[in-house]
Parts: C-alpha cells; sequence; structure tokens
C-alpha cells in the first residue's frame, strides 16, 4: 500500500471560492457543529464513538481497524493534542452524519494535523466532505496556524481528489508491505497452547532432595 502526506498552506486558500459547499450544506437544514459545542448533548460521545467506528472501517489500511472499546475511545480527552475546537459534526436530525478532526503537532505549534474524516454513506455526495474541510482550514486561519497536513492512501480516491482541489501538496510516499507466512486456517482458533514443565533426570550422582 502506497501513502502520502500532503500539506496545506492554510491562507493559500481563497475561502470565498468555495462559499457554496458551506451554504449547500445549510440549504439542506443542516448545521456543522463542533464537539465543543455539542458537550450539553448527553448522547454526543456515545454517537461520536459510532460515527469515528463506521468512518474508520471505511479507511483503507495494511489491516483492518481494531475495535476499540468505549471505555478506551473515552480516553481521548486526556490526550495533549486534542482540539475539540477543531472536531468538526453535521448534525441531521439529531444523528451524527460525517465528521473531520483537527490535532496539534507535537512538534510544531504552527501545524495541526487532520486525524480523521468521513461521510456516512447515505450523506455522501451532498458536499460534506468538502464543506468540512473549509471548516477546518477557516478554523486553522483564526488560530493563526500556517500549515494543515494530512495523510491518506493511495487508492482513497474521493479524499486525494478533494485534497488536490484544495491544493494539498504531495510529500515523498510511503510504501508498506504484509508478507503472510501462511493462511490462517478455522482450526487455527480452536487450538489450545498448553505450557508443560517436563522435568529432566538427573544426572547420575547428582545430589537430590
Amino acid at each position: 500500500m502506497r501513502e502520502w502526506e500532503s500539506r496545506l498552506g492554510a491562507a493559500s486558500v481563497n475561502l470565498a471560492d468555495w462559499d457554496r459547499y458551506l451554504k449547500r450544506i445549510g440549504e439542506q437544514g443542516i448545521e456543522i457543529n463542533t464537539v465543543a459545542e455539542l458537550e450539553s448533548d448527553p448522547k454526543r460521545d456515545r454517537m461520536r464513538y459510532e460515527l469515528e467506528r463506521q468512518v474508520d472501517r471505511k479507511v483503507p489500511g495494511v489491516e483492518p481497524p481494531t475495535k476499540v472499546p468505549f471505555e478506551e475511545f473515552q480516553k481521548v480527552w486526556g490526550r495533549t493534542n486534542l482540539v475539540p475546537d477543531g472536531w468538526f459534526v453535521p448534525l441531521d436530525n439529531d444523528e451524527y452524519v460525517a465528521m473531520t478532526n483537527l490535532w496539534s503537532s507535537q512538534a510544531a505549534a504552527n501545524i495541526l494535523y487532520v486525524g480523521l474524516t468521513g461521510v456516512f454513506r447515505s450523506h455522501r455526495r451532498r458536499g460534506f466532505a468538502i464543506a468540512l474541510k473549509l471548516r477546518a482550514v477557516e478554523f486553522a486561519r483564526k488560530q493563526g496556524i500556517a500549515e494543515i497536513r494530512t495523510q491518506n492512501a493511495s487508492n482513497n480516491e474521493r479524499l486525494l481528489t478533494i485534497n488536490n482541489r484544495l491544493g494539498f501538496v504531495r510529500q515523498p510516499g510511503n510504501i508498506y508491505f504484509v508478507k503472510e507466512m501462511r493462511d490462517e486456517r478455522p482450526e487455527d482458533a480452536e487450538l489450545t497452547i498448553i505450557d508443560r514443565v517436563v522435568e529432566q533426570p538427573a544426572p547420575a550422582g547428582a545430589a537430590t532432595e
């Protein structure tokens, strides 16, 4: 699998040229909120968890994503590079239907990283992904952030196309290889490993207790 990091100068985007995408979302009666603004919603964390789990399943990767328990997922609030005001979620009839989130760089104060962007299948091709990217750019500029960085696999054509249109510049790619030693067999799941200590006979003439 090939993957690229792409970089965008936040000031390079003319938001007025893309304003129609944000207007289109508003015309559908949908409001884009941040997770910080949704703090009073009692179902926010559970719905955010389900949304991210569904989106993560569609992200191309070498290995399938691991299902993280909700309690483990909640530890996200303790991460020092979390940006709650840069985590955007559109609501359609109180349902969380898409997301993108930004994370602060732990190495440079003027860089933000895109964590995960995705849209439920029922709401695709309606401008959500671009609208969310624009909100992220708008947020970065208000915070005085110089650059946004993201990573995408080569077969994630939809997001690569959106990023190219917005002006993200690809960096040298990473290539991942996986070697399977053999195919896993169904009966392997039934194997039981038993640790057994085998006592060796004492050498002739050795003292014993």
